[in-house]
């Protein structure tokens, strides 16, 4: 029973640290979804004001000042 809950704790602590493939997947998924967050949100904008403009909603006046 002792040495069933000493294997089981070593693997605890084995496994609660990141090693080097865990960081780097960390760092490649916080650019990728940092990226798509920020692509995203560009291209849902550009559909959201070209929607608006074609219904109507929204007109910009684009004479210079």
């Amino acid at each position: 029973m002792l040495y069933i809950f000493l294997d089981t704790s070593s693997n605890f602590c084995y496994n609660m640290y990141m090693n080097e493939n865990d960081i780097s997947y960390l760092i490649f998924l916080i650019f990728t979804v940092t990226g798509a967050y920020y692509f995203g949100k560009q291209i849902g904008i550009r559909g959201t004001i070209d929607y608006l403009e074609e219904e109507g909603i929204l007109t910009f006046d684009d004479s210079e000042k």
